[in-house]
């Protein structure tokens, strides 16, 4: 891929993790993963071949999901999506956990970090 094919607002899929491409500027990237883990890439660096831009699953309000993001608490918890938020390419889907005690028990993560469950 080449630097010139980064587009802010969309996914990367690179070292066998996603990124979210959050800024892009004449010199520099800057990433994201759905936890606030950040990368930053230079231009000198491309082109690189390991990298690609992949499109996110989209997911609707109720669906049965088992978390399998990086945070170690959550880490194979089922839940169900309770909300969407279109507004946000990064964090969109948020997710209310089986065992959560009421509605502030909740996550916002991206659909890279989510399973849908089909039983």
């Amino acid at each position: 891929m080449k630097y010139s094919e980064l587009r802010e607002q969309t996914w990367i899929h690179l070292d066998n993790k996603y990124y979210f491409v959050e800024v892009v500027r004449d010199e520099y990237c800057q990433l994201i993963k759905s936890i606030p883990e950040d990368k930053t890439l230079k231009k000198t660096q491309f082109p690189l071949a390991n990298i690609q831009v992949v499109e996110p699953n989209e997911y609707k309000v109720e669906t049965r999901i088992m978390y399998v993001g990086e945070y170690e608490i959550f880490a194979h918890q089922l839940g169900v999506i309770k909300y969407i938020d279109h507004e946000d390419a990064r964090l969109t889907y948020g997710i209310l956990f089986d065992d959560a005690a009421n509605e502030n028990d909740e996550l916002w993560v991206s659909a890279f970090d989510i399973l849908p469950i089909d039983y």
